[in-house]
């Protein structure tokens, strides 16, 4: 409350103390976050080291549910074949040291190799078609399409490109935000028309049943790094195959345009959380992602 003062003959008028809102605390710790992510100490990681913060627990639980039937159903093998490699009966120590010597590699890893065949496949079918449009060395042959899963993504990814007229641009391209200090390689930089326009696009290659939203975190810091070097990839698109032969087909999904800002707050938040954590961790950083020994035609 204003308060009314006489003093020598005269009368001022005193304001009370100014309340000092707490926003301009968060301010003050928001413009500190911020210039952190400037202080690069010439050291940056790669975009996919940043999402590794992420914590992905259906991952964890589907490769332990796996290691577990996995583990189950060695040891029934075993089981049966114990009376025929042993003159006795196996002490469970015996039978625990046969066991892990049955196992070999995680049930996870297994599986992940082997599902790899058909995403792979198409993958490396697509990369050696491209690479011959943009004039670089490849495989005298093309790699093979064995399964018809295979066969399938692949004639879906031709009709989905005749339909969006993509040119490619630049392939396994290296790229280094000098802004930020985050590196990486992003899978194709192409120009597609898109309602009427030409617009340039950056695709990311996944495999699996869906399209996650940290790959549009990815797609976004992309982008990102490229607008450094002049390029402005308005749009971006994951092209999604399939792991197993019983996932869903190919997909072509376009990160959404609305959701840019919002995504590259979110990664720029990730890539804090990650120097927090190297620094308080004392691990040791990975050399500079430079952009530099790529190979693209921009």
């Amino acid at each position: 409350m204003t308060q009314r003062i006489t003093k020598n003959g005269g009368r001022y008028y005193k304001k009370p103390d100014r309340i000092k809102p707490p926003v301009f605390d968060l301010m003050s710790s928001s413009l500190k976050v911020l210039l952190s992510l400037f202080d690069t100490n010439g050291d940056g990681p790669s975009v996919t080291t940043v999402l590794g913060t992420l914590a992905k627990p259906a991952l964890i639980g589907w490769a332990a549910k796996e290691e577990r039937k996995y583990v189950g159903a060695v040891a029934g093998q075993l089981y049966k074949r114990l009376f025929t490699v042993l003159a006795e009966p196996a002490t469970p120590d015996k039978f625990t040291e046969m066991l892990l010597e049955e196992l070999g590699k995680p049930a996870n890893r297994q599986l992940l190799e082997q599902a790899a065949s058909v995403g792979t496949q198409v993958h490396n079918r697509v990369e050696w078609d491209l690479k011959g449009e943009l004039g670089l060395e490849r495989a005298p042959e093309a790699p093979p399409l064995t399964t018809e899963q295979a066969k399938h993504s692949y004639a879906r990814w031709g009709e989905w490109r005749v339909t969006v007229k993509l040119r490619p641009i630049a392939m396994e391209k290296r790229i280094y935000s000098m802004l930020f200090g985050f590196g990486g390689t992003l899978d194709l930089l192409a120009e597609i028309e898109l309602d009427g326009k030409l617009v340039l696009i950056v695709i990311d290659w996944k495999t699996g049943k869906a399209v996650y939203a940290e790959a549009y975190l990815q797609n976004v810091a992309y982008r990102m790094a490229l607008k450094e070097e002049g390029i402005d990839a308005t749009v971006g698109y994951i092209i999604r195959l399939p792991k197993y032969e019983t996932d869903p087909e190919f997909d072509a999904v376009r990160v959404p345009d609305e959701q840019t800002s919002k995504l590259e707050t979110t990664f720029l938040a990730l890539l804090v959380v990650y120097k927090w954590w190297v620094t308080t961790h004392n691990t040791k950083r990975k050399p500079k992602a430079k952009a530099e020994g790529s190979n693209d035609t921009v």
